[in-house]
């Protein structure tokens, strides 16, 4: 009777498993779909900032305003190393890296690290924002709510990632490039339990008002 009663559980808790990945599929089945790609008309405001105006400066600024720690990508260290007051090194640093997300609507107890990158410091902004994978259906929806799911391209870059993508020849101005969800990097190590938002800007020199 024991015997019976585990194995019961055992395949209660494989039917629900089964069921909740169903779910799952169904409820983002919008996204997994490939076809001709398609491009999405940016608003200037996005989760809660305003990305034809953002500078990388602007970022540094508001850690240091609310007393955050945050690390900074130092060249000759090779590595991120904690913020305390080297001014010349912040000036020259193109990366930063805090738990903070300086926007809104997302759900920041779900938020693991932000990274936050001008390469060259020519205002071509990179956001890279890491989550619990938990939080990959609800952000998947809301930003497929926000940019229009019909939007949406798979697989793009080969790396199973879902994205919205401005028209590369600029026919509407516009000045986020790319937004990308993904439970992966497209060249670096996997890390399981985890998910990523990635927000690319155009130059900075042709857009900035």
């Amino acid at each position: 009777m024991y015997r019976l009663k585990i194995g019961n559980l055992i395949l209660f808790a494989f039917i629900l498993l089964i069921f909740s990945c169903k779910q799952s599929e169904q409820m983002n089945s919008w996204a997994y779909k490939e076809g001709p790609k398609k491009y999405t008309v940016f608003p200037k405001e996005f989760l809660g900032i305003n990305f034809c105006k953002l500078q990388f400066v602007d970022i540094i600024n508001e850690f240091k305003t609310k007393n955050l720690e945050f690390e900074y990508f130092d060249n000759d260290a090779k590595s991120f190393i904690k913020y305390e007051s080297d001014k010349i090194k912040i000036d020259q640093t193109e990366d930063v890296k805090a738990v903070y997300f300086i926007g809104s609507e997302l759900d920041k107890s779900k938020i693991l690290e932000v990274i936050y990158t001008d390469p060259y410091r020519e205002g071509w902004l990179h956001l890279q924002i890491k989550f619990k994978e938990e939080y990959y259906d609800i952000l998947l929806e809301l930003i497929g709510n926000k940019l229009g799911k019909e939007n949406s391209n798979y697989n793009r870059l080969n790396y199973n990632e879902i994205s919205w993508d401005a028209d590369p020849d600029h026919a509407v101005p516009t000045c986020i490039s790319n937004i990308i969800i993904s439970k992966k990097q497209r060249y670096e190590k996997s890390e399981k339990g985890v998910c990523y938002l990635k927000i690319i800007t155009r130059s900075r020199d042709s857009h900035v008002h």
